[in-house]
């Protein structure tokens, strides 16, 4: 990892999602940009059948932070998120899923969390459903919504 690295990876698996692409990217551009946060978004394409793939193709022409890439083949979306891990640069990966399921407006509280708790990053951390931080100790990848170190 070089010093011009982002601090955040968001890795995405994406499959069908033209009607969330839009307000997703949106979602994520105003939590980073409040936080002062750099940040590059990496969405993994599962071999969409709707208009996602152009949708990202245009996203990454005009935002050089967004990266598209496409499987070859269907794979799932386990595949597709292994793919953009492999391909992130930044300081920690934070994973989201396309259709706004877990939120980026709760990266500012996972933020302020994995300060708080600076060892236990590196094993991930993600949100319960009441919304307070939970740890995850033992897990070796964070669920969905979650944080990992790359350090």
């Amino acid at each position: 990892m070089n010093d011009t690295a982002p601090e955040i990876s968001f890795v995405i698996p994406c499959y069908n999602e033209e009607g969330n692409l839009h307000e997703l990217i949106k979602a994520i551009r105003a939590e980073t940009e409040a936080m002062r946060i750099s940040y590059e978004i990496l969405i993994t394409d599962d071999c969409s059948t709707d208009k996602s793939w152009e949708i990202l193709k245009e996203f990454s022409a005009s935002d050089s932070r967004i990266r598209a890439q496409r499987l070859a083949a269907n794979s799932g979306e386990s595949a597709a998120q292994w793919a953009g891990m492999k391909a992130a640069c930044g300081k920690y990966i934070v994973t989201l899923d396309a259709d706004l399921q877990n939120h980026p407006r709760d990266l500012p509280r996972v933020i302020r969390s994995s300060k708080s708790f600076p060892r236990a990053l590196p094993i991930g951390c993600g949100i319960n459903y009441r919304g307070k931080i939970s740890l995850t100790p033992g897990a070796a990848i964070a669920p969905s919504g979650g944080i990992v170190s790359r350090t």
